[in-house]
């Protein structure tokens, strides 16, 4: 089936909202982005589910990230602004209706925190290298990103950004990475600045009890090989949340379908009823059975 794809803007309050719909169908997913990463970064995934009919793939950018504007008043946006903003972006492709979710990555805890705090909005929800706490190496590459930030060592943010999260990703993507910090405006970094603030602030985002609060059945993927993840964190996570269940990939770090885009099939599959045939799915059962029998 042929990929469908429209482009729009959404004027919501002081922003500007460019957003990317692949396919017309009936079921809505709207996909929140990782920190510094646009809408694009949700293209292999969208053209994927467009392909096989029965969705309308929502992607967009917050402001900060991507196209998207600040019209008038301070640059940077809250996570307040962000949940406003997803919102906005509901209302237009899903009035009245619940609709499903896919995060990655910083996006997974803004869709934790909009699905505890609307939850009858959203009725699926996949979060894609999550983590209820960050750890200690999150927050040194925080400390140590803001730092190069502030001297301008912008092909040194870069590198540290990959070498980080982005190891098991190919040379040809690392170097679209360093060329997208390069190329970076100089709102956006005010914005990653901000990003910062909030990572440091993770503990004050009271995300446990939004957790609890989601009514949304609710997948975890991570990989087994993602520097800043913890299993034993995913794992309570999924505990104090109703129908839900945790995937590790073993040879994955933190960017799963970029890294394997047979990992896709994982999300599709899980929207579809079908989790427990995947093949991801299954190796993940085989991984955790032997831990448990250890």
């Amino acid at each position: 089936m042929e990929n469908i794809l429209s482009r729009g803007e959404i004027s919501f309050k002081r922003f500007s909202i460019p957003y990317c719909n692949f396919g017309n169908g009936g079921k809505v997913i709207i996909a929140i982005n990782g920190a510094q990463q646009s809408c694009v970064s949700w293209f292999q995934v969208a053209k994927y589910f467009s392909s096989k009919g029965g969705y309308n793939f929502v992607c967009f950018d917050f402001p900060g990230q991507g196209r998207a504007k600040v019209n008038y008043g301070h640059p940077e946006t809250s996570v307040e602004d962000q949940l406003e903003i997803i919102n906005a972006v509901a209302d237009k492709f899903s009035p009245g209706k619940p609709f499903y979710m896919i995060s990655a990555s910083w996006g997974t805890v803004v869709a934790a925190m909009y699905a505890g705090s609307f939850p009858k909005r959203v009725t699926k929800k996949i979060l894609l290298s999550f983590a209820l706490k960050p750890n200690q190496l999150l927050m040194d590459t925080v400390f140590r990103g803001r730092q190069l930030a502030l001297t301008g060592s912008i092909l040194d943010l870069a590198n540290l950004f990959i070498d980080v999260f982005g190891s098991k990703l190919s040379e040809p993507v690392q170097n679209s990475i360093r060329n997208q910090f390069l190329s970076l405006p100089n709102e956006h970094f005010k914005q990653l600045y901000k990003q910062s603030i909030f990572i440091e602030n993770y503990k004050n985002l009271c995300l446990e009890e939004h957790l609890k609060n989601t009514t949304a059945k609710t997948l975890i993927v991570n990989g087994g090989s993602d520097p800043i993840v913890n299993y034993d964190n995913a794992v309570y996570a999924v505990s104090i949340m109703s129908e839900s269940k945790f995937i590790s990939i073993p040879d994955a770090g933190h960017f799963l379908h970029y890294e394997n885009p047979e990992i896709i099939s994982l999300y599709y599959d899980y929207f579809n009823d079908r989790l427990m045939d995947n093949k991801f799915y299954i190796q993940s059962e085989e991984i955790f059975t032997e831990q448990f029998a250890a």
